[in-house]
């Protein structure tokens, strides 16, 4: 009979939730040194490429036989940009859109924590102001249909 441990690392899972980067592509500032603090603490450890081949080796022992890395939540500009506008934060927000694609994107305020840098109010603008140059049913996308697709609401 085996452990509960081991039937539970025998089990096969879907990881919900990971990250891949590759530092060559400089999409990931805040991997690159010099390090600034964040809020969660040194992250020097994980400033180095981790790419699909270091996921696959990591959760192999774990029976991860799925997993999700195909959706971008649009939120918290204030937690890496305080003073950011609907225009200096456009780059990152299109840039994120082109890759995964409105179908797998969605708006989202991250308030109470970015209401210490904008308002409500201010974040929707910005909202409105980057989905200005989609389609309706992308807006719709954005604002409404991959959450509700992918929270199953």
């Amino acid at each position: 009979m085996s452990s509960v441990r081991e039937r539970l690392q025998a089990m096969p899972k879907v990881d919900a939730h990971h990250h891949l980067w590759d530092l060559a592509m400089g999409k990931h500032p805040w991997l690159i040194p010099p390090v600034t603090p964040r809020m969660y603490g040194d992250h020097t450890p994980i400033c180095k490429d981790y790419l699909i081949d270091d996921f696959r080796r990591d959760s192999a022992p774990h029976n991860v036989v799925k997993s999700v890395h195909v959706q971008a939540k649009l939120s918290g500009p204030g937690m890496v940009a305080p003073d950011w506008t609907a225009d200096s934060f456009a780059p990152f927000i299109h840039a994120t859109i082109e890759l995964f694609g409105p179908a797998r994107c969605m708006f989202a305020s991250n308030v109470p924590p970015d209401a210490i840098y904008k308002t409500f109010d201010d974040i929707y603008a910005g909202f409105y102001a980057w989905s200005e140059r989609y389609t309706e049913a992308e807006q719709r996308a954005l604002f409404h249909d991959t959450a509700s697709r992918f929270y199953r609401l």
